[in-house]
C-alpha cells in the first residue's frame, strides 16, 4: 500500500471511514442513513480490493450487519451474533484476512487450525 499524505495509511483511513459512517447513520435522517450505508459498502469494496488487513474484515462485519438490518431483521442481540459468525466464516476462508484474527490463542483461528491439524496426525 502506497502512503498517503501526512504518514497516514489507507488502512487507517479507511477504518476511520467506516467508523465514522456507521456511527452516523442511525442520527442521519432515512435518506442519509442509506447513503451512509452505501459509503460503508463502497469503503469496504476498496478495503477488500486494496487487501487492507484492517479495513477489510471491519467493513465486512458492518456490511453484514446493515444487510440484515435493511433486510428486515429487527435489532437485537442476534443481529451482532449473526455478523459475528459470517466474519468467522469469512476469516476461516480467506487467507490474507487470518493474520488480523486473534492469533495463536486457545480461540484464536490459528490455534483453531493447528489443533485440527494435531488430530489429523
Amino acid at each position: 500500500m502506497s502512503p498517503l499524505p501526512y504518514g497516514l495509511s489507507l488502512d487507517a483511513v479507511l477504518v476511520v471511514g467506516i467508523t465514522l459512517l456507521i456511527t452516523l447513520a442511525p442520527i442521519l435522517p432515512p435518506g442519509g442513513g442509506v447513503a451512509a450505508s452505501t459509503g460503508v459498502a463502497l469503503l469496504t469494496v476498496v478495503a477488500w480490493f486494496k487487501r487492507c488487513e484492517a479495513a477489510a474484515p471491519v467493513g465486512v462485519f458492518c456490511v453484514v450487519c446493515l444487510g440484515l438490518t435493511i433486510s428486515g431483521v429487527r435489532y437485537s442481540q442476534h443481529v451482532p451474533a449473526i455478523g459475528l459468525l459470517l466474519y468467522a466464516g469469512i476469516v476461516l476462508r480467506v487467507p490474507w484476512i487470518q493474520g488480523t484474527a486473534a492469533g495463536e490463542g486457545i480461540g484464536g483461528i490459528a490455534g483453531i487450525r493447528a489443533r485440527k491439524a494435531q488430530k489429523l496426525t
